[in-house]
């Protein structure tokens, strides 16, 4: 587990009221870690948010209600209900607008499938690994087939070996067709992360490892994926579960 992963926003007071960057940059996780950071795994649809302003603090949070629709795991020691609220931080104070990096948005009647700390603490964000534990769900403009997508809207190639594997960009599909960012053809997918750039030339370092991104014809379903983490979940081992 991560060292911070777990660490109650009290612990991030200034941070989190000062310094919202401060939260940017959670290193990256596999699907496994995710998996064993998590109390909670589902499938849900937001239904109301709220706003708390604490003026005192000059800080907001915003509490999203879902309705779940299938939940993939819970380590909890309660059931989970038809509905669960999630508290975050942002929103607005003093006709302000606050916002906290790597905190996710919601709008209402957007469905997701979220990987979050639910224990009773108060975090600047319940999701894991900032952005990395919450999945957008995608709708087919045609036949309303739903795929779930990463925070910057990747498609989920196939999810093996404890990883969940994306595609480029997605921008819309319709009738199963996916359309990407760019009209880039179809590329293999790495099979070995880039090298460090180096100091000296940052940027040069990135141009010369630079690897096109997998564009599939056809994404990973909702139903599949959420099968998919399902079944990563039972391969954990047993005290991690």
């Amino acid at each position: 587990m991560h060292p911070i992963a777990r660490a109650p926003l009290a612990a991030f007071a200034v941070s989190a009221f000062l310094v919202p960057s401060a939260f940017a940059g959670h290193p990256r996780l596999s699907l496994q870690q995710m998996l064993k950071q998590a109390d909670l795994g589902f499938h849900g649809r937001v239904v109301s948010m709220r706003e708390e302003a604490v003026p005192e603090k000059g800080m907001a949070f915003t509490h999203v209600t879902l309705r779940v629709i299938d939940v993939i795991f819970n380590r909890t020691p309660e059931p989970i209900g038809d509905l669960i609220e999630l508290t975050f931080a942002g929103g607005t104070v003093d006709g302000k607008i606050v916002k906290v990096s790597d905190v996710p948005e919601f709008t209402v009647d957007e469905e997701v499938v979220a990987l979050v700390l639910h224990d009773g603490k108060r975090y600047a964000s319940p999701v894991v690994g900032g952005h990395q534990g919450l999945f957008r769900v995608l709708r087919d403009e045609t036949s309303g087939a739903l795929y779930p997508v990463t925070e910057g809207r990747r498609g989920i190639d196939h999810v093996a070996k404890g990883e969940v594997v994306t595609t480029a960009k997605v921008t819309s599909v319709r009738g199963g067709a996916v359309s990407y960012a760019d009209a880039s053809p179809n590329a293999e997918v790495a099979k070995a992360p880039p090298p460090q750039p180096t100091p000296g030339s940052p940027a040069s370092a990135a141009r010369e490892t630079r690897i096109e991104e997998p564009r599939p014809q056809r994404l990973m379903g909702l139903t599949e994926f959420l099968g998919a983490l399902k079944e990563q979940y039972q391969q954990l081992p047993a005290g991690a579960r």
